[in-house]
C-alpha cells in the first residue's frame, strides 16, 4: 500500500469515528455534562506533521537545496521561501468550510498584518472568502486530512498544486475547534504558511538536547501519529546554522510548538517546554517585520543578500556540478524576482525529477 493510500485510509478511519462519537456527545451536551475528547485527556495526540506526499516533495526540494558538500545555515533556506514582493499579493483560498467558517479564520489569519509587516493577505471578498478553484492560489486551505499542519511559504504555490490543500484543519467543516485552540492553530499554520519554522527547530534553542528521542521515536511510532523516525527527525530536530533572521529563540512565539511533558529529559523544567501560546508574541512580531519589511527596496534587499550568500556557498562547495545546478535553480525559483509563472513552473517540475547520475 503506497503512502498516499494510507493516508487516505487513515482519514476515513477518522471520520467515522468522528460520526460514531457525535450522537454520544450530543447527548451528553443535552445533560449538561462536560464532554473532552481523548486527546484532551491524553499526551497520545496526533502531532502536526504534513501527510507523506506533501512531505516528500519538500524533501526533494530540500535535497535538492542543501546536497552533500553544501553548507549554508537553514535560516537562509527559510528566507528564502519568504513571499517574494513580485508574487504579491498572496492570494488564500479555501476547500469548502461555510461563510462564517472563512470568515473567522480570515479575521484571525489576518493579525500577522497588523504590526508593520508587509504582508499583503488576499482572502478575496472579505464576507465570502475565496473558493479554491482551477485558478492557482497560493495559500489553499482545506479541512479534508487529519490534523493541523501547513507548508511553508512558497512551498505552498511552488510544490501544492491548485486542487491540492497547503494548510489544513482537521474536520473544521463541520466541528470548528473552541477557543482559544481556534485561534491559536490558525495563527501558528498561517505563521508557516508566512515561512516561518517551528520554534524548537531554531538555530539558538538547543532544544534538540532537551528532547528525550528514546521515548519520543517509541512513542510516536504508535497510534495515532506512526510515524519512524525519519519522521520524527524531520519534525523535532533543529535547524542548523544562522540566516537572515536574528531574532532570539522565543518561547513566547505561537509558532512554539507545545509536547508532552515526558517529551523533554527535564519534563516542565525544560527550556523549551511551554503551555500553548495563544498570540503572536514581540518576538513574532519582529520577525513578520524583518522578514517582511514595509518597502519593497528592504525587502528586495533582503532577499538579495540571501541569495548572494547561497550562491556563494553553492559555488565554492564540494558538491557535483549536476548537484550544484540543481541547487541553484532551486534558488533561482526561490529568490529571483522577474521569473515567470510558466518558467517557475517548468523549472520546479524538473526539479521534483530524481536527479540523473552519469
Amino acid at each position: 500500500m503506497n503512502n498516499n493510500c494510507i493516508d487516505i485510509w487513515k482519514n476515513n478511519l477518522e471520520i467515522g469515528m468522528k460520526r460514531a462519537t457525535i450522537l454520544p456527545a450530543i447527548a451528553a451536551l443535552a445533560l449538561g455534562l462536560s464532554v473532552q475528547t481523548a486527546n484532551a485527556q491524553s499526551s497520545n495526540k496526533a502531532l502536526e506533521a504534513l501527510p507523506h506526499h506533501l512531505q516528500a516533495r519538500v524533501q526533494q526540494r530540500q535535497n535538492n537545496l542543501l546536497p552533500p558538500g553544501v553548507s549554508v545555515g537553514q535560516g537562509v533556506v527559510s528566507g528564502l521561501k519568504a513571499w517574494q514582493p513580485n508574487r504579491f499579493p498572496i492570494t488564500v483560498c479555501f476547500f469548502g468550510g461555510s461563510s462564517d467558517l472563512r470568515r473567522r479564520i480570515m479575521d484571525v489569519a489576518l493579525e500577522w498584518t497588523k504590526h508593520g509587516a508587509n504582508i499583503p493577505l488576499d482572502f478575496g471578498n472579505p464576507s465570502n472568502p475565496r473558493i479554491c478553484t482551477n485558478q492557482e492560489s497560493d495559500i489553499k486551505v482545506g479541512f479534508n486530512y487529519r490534523g493541523y499542519w501547513s507548508t511553508i511559504g512558497q512551498d505552498s504555490r511552488d510544490l501544492v498544486g491548485a486542487n491540492e490543500q497547503s494548510m489544513n484543519f482537521a474536520h473544521w467543516d463541520v466541528a470548528p475547534a473552541s477557543e482559544p485552540e481556534f485561534s491559536s492553530t490558525v495563527l501558528h499554520e498561517f505563521g508557516h504558511a508566512l515561512a516561518f519554522q517551528h520554534e524548537h527547530q531554531h538555530p539558538y534553542s538547543d532544544c534538540e538536547k532537551e528532547f528525550d528521542f528514546d521515548k519520543i521515536y517509541v512513542e510516536l511510532a504508535d497510534h495515532p501519529n506512526f510515524w519512524n523516525k525519519e519522521k520524527v527527525d524531520f519534525n523535532m530536530r533543529g535547524l542548523s546554522g544562522n540566516g537572515i533572521v536574528t531574532t532570539k529563540f522565543d518561547r513566547a512565539s505561537i509558532m512554539l510548538y507545545t509536547f508532552a511533558p515526558h517529551f523533554y529529559k527535564q519534563g516542565v523544567s525544560s527550556k523549551c517546554y511551554s503551555t500553548a501560546n495563544q498570540v503572536l508574541s514581540q518576538g513574532d512580531k519582529k520577525q513578520a517585520a524583518e522578514v517582511y519589511p514595509a518597502t519593497v527596496a528592504a525587502a528586495a534587499a533582503a532577499r538579495a543578500k540571501a541569495v548572494a550568500t547561497f550562491t556563494t556557498a553553492v559555488n565554492t562547495s564540494s558538491a557535483s556540478s549536476a548537484a550544484r545546478l540543481r541547487s541553484l535553480q532551486e534558488v533561482q525559483v526561490l529568490g529571483v524576482p522577474g521569473l515567470s509563472e510558466i518558467q517557475r513552473a517548468q523549472t520546479l517540475q524538473n526539479l521534483q525529477a530524481p536527479m540523473q547520475l552519469n
